[in-house]
């Protein structure tokens, strides 16, 4: 379960680095662009006059893909870390008592030999 986790993760993180970039991508200028971007401001200073009617690109799918690139990419960070911390230590399993080597069960805390796999109380498995 735990490296499913990971690689679905890691899958998140890439996704989001694809949006990011092709969002980032669309909101550079193309050439037709700025060769517009020239005339217009050629144009205005021969005529000294600001021109109207020049498109405005819209920005809005740009936009849209860098945010959720952020969030894909935040997601896959997240549950990589959240894998990273969910490991369960063998001593949370069960308690060994120093005094006498007996085992606790950690589901209902009945005392349990040291070489039996289940509790004789719950049936929970032991370590």
């Amino acid at each position: 379960m735990k490296n499913e986790i990971i690689i679905f993760g890691i899958i998140l993180v890439i996704l989001g680095y694809v949006l990011l970039y092709s969002g980032y991508q669309k909101l550079q200028p193309t050439k037709a662009d700025k060769t517009l971007g020239y005339f217009k401001d050629f144009a205005e200073g021969l005529s000294g006059e600001k021109i109207k009617g020049f498109p405005k690109k819209d920005n809005t799918e740009s936009i849209i893909l860098i945010l959720l690139g952020c969030i894909s990419f935040i997601a896959g960070l997240m549950m990589i870390l959240k894998s990273r911390n969910s490991t369960k230590s063998i001593s949370s399993d069960f308690h060994i008592n120093n005094n006498n080597s007996n085992l606790y069960c950690s589901n209902c805390g009945a005392k349990v030999e040291r070489n039996v796999k289940f509790c004789p109380e719950c049936g929970n498995e032991i370590g």
